[in-house]
């Protein structure tokens, strides 16, 4: 049978998707360690991936995306309130499909530390995303399907940056440098904070971060100065999702958009029956 990938891609992306994760054993890792504090009292006494968007929190929203797209193993770096994130896990989620790792320093520390501590657990093709993240199943389908650098970027484009994006530039779809303080006429999009590694890419990150954690100040970097760096050294692509929708939840009032949009984050948990007939 003759299939037309093109067609196939339009009618049934979904499958396509779990076509690759057929012949890839697909991990996720979510860094969820962090209160949330730029959202006052809604964090006080709850880590921000436990705020709910309408009957569900971000957390179970992403575990479900994920899930619906054939990722069969999810590890969550907990930090603040970690027994809340913990319970709500064990009550919906099988610990065959998401277990937990505890980040001791999420106070003092930003995500690098977290990325360090999942570094046992990138001996395969890895998705990482921020925990504040969401996205709908077709965006997380669209970057499964169209990574194939060593490592994925997923950007958006917008027509004006402010200070706190996290920017990038890149040409022919390879990023060429990515942080916070690129000037807003050099930057070309903005990470959404969701990434693919694959094998080399997946290895190359893995052993950066253990050399990286032994520097001063290593508590003070993020993990994408760490994608910076090795954009030198092996090729980083871009997955562009422009025209499709996330949120990173960070203030408020991204809390009250998330909930306006929220039938757009609601992916089945379960995998779409992959017969054809």
């Amino acid at each position: 049978m003759c299939i037309d990938y093109l067609q196939f891609n339009i009618y049934y992306p979904e499958l396509l998707s779990i076509f690759y994760l057929r012949e890839h054993t697909m991990q996720a890792i979510i860094l969820s360690a962090g209160q949330g504090k730029r959202l006052g009292k809604l964090t006080e006494a709850t880590p921000k991936c436990l705020l709910e968007i309408n009957d569900k929190s971000i957390l179970e929203l992403q575990l479900n995306t994920l899930q619906s797209c054939g990722v069969e193993r999810i590890h969550v770096v907990v930090g603040f309130a970690a027994e809340k994130v913990d319970k709500m896990i064990r009550r919906k989620f099988s610990s065959s499909l998401v277990d937990t790792i505890y980040n001791p320093f999420y106070a003092t520390s930003e995500n690098l530390i977290s990325c360090w501590l999942a570094t046992p657990c990138m001996d395969s093709d890895f998705l990482l995303l921020n925990g504040d993240t969401l996205f709908e199943q077709t965006l997380l389908q669209r970057v499964i399907q169209s990574a194939v650098h060593p490592i994925t970027v997923s950007i958006d484009q917008k027509e004006t940056y402010d200070p706190d994006d996290m920017k990038i530039i890149s040409k022919d779809n390879n990023i060429l440098q990515i942080g916070k303080n690129i000037a807003p006429e050099e930057t070309t999009g903005e990470s959404i904070g969701l990434h693919l590694f694959k094998k080399q890419g997946a290895a190359l990150f893995k052993s950066a971060l253990d050399k990286i954690v032994r520097q001063d100040k290593a508590n003070q970097l993020w993990y994408l100065s760490v994608i910076n760096r090795l954009s030198n050294i092996v090729p980083v692509g871009t997955c562009n999702i422009q025209g499709l929708n996330w949120t990173e939840i960070d203030y408020p009032e991204d809390l009250k958009l998330a909930k306006f949009w929220g039938k757009e984050w609601n992916a089945s948990p379960t995998r779409p029956n992959t017969q054809l007939v």
